[in-house]
């Protein structure tokens, strides 16, 4: 909660750009460093100064796709046109490797949906755990047992 002040009285906030593809699982690269398989979100503080011109900038990204195949995305955005976000996607430029990067695609697509599926599992097994280990109380009043 302290954050969440903190954030508004100095005028920043959290701004979500989603790094997105054509086909998607091309690897994210910001200054060098892998940040995920596309699309991706990577949130940036906006300071106040960016605010009042109405745009800022980010560190430049690329997608490289598994062929080897690679594009540069914009790095400046307008605040006013998309103040909440913004999604950029980029067409995999024309070249070899098409059918390459396509099935890597549809690998990231799999790992992310067991990935989800295993989450949902552990989050399962955990509400169960709590249910199971839960402390039952019960009273005895005039002759009934009431139990919680």
């Amino acid at each position: 909660m302290l954050l969440l002040v903190s954030a508004v009285l100095s005028g920043c906030g959290s701004y979500g750009v989603t790094y997105n593809t054509i086909p998607q699982g091309a690897s994210l690269i910001c200054k060098g460093q892998h940040e995920g398989y596309t699309p991706t979100t990577l949130n940036y503080d906006v300071d106040s100064d960016s605010k009042k011109r109405g745009y800022f900038s980010t560190i430049p990204c690329k997608a490289r796709w598994v062929s080897g195949i690679q594009k540069d995305y914009d790095n400046f955005w307008d605040l006013e046109e998309f103040p909440d976000g913004v999604m950029r996607t980029l067409q995999r430029p024309d070249g070899d490797g098409y059918s390459q990067d396509a099935e890597f695609a549809l690998k990231v697509q799999g790992m992310k949906y067991q990935r989800e599926s295993a989450s949902a599992a552990r989050d399962a097994a955990n509400s169960a755990a709590n249910a199971i280990n839960r402390t039952v109380v019960c009273n005895t009043i005039a002759g009934y047992t009431i139990c919680n």
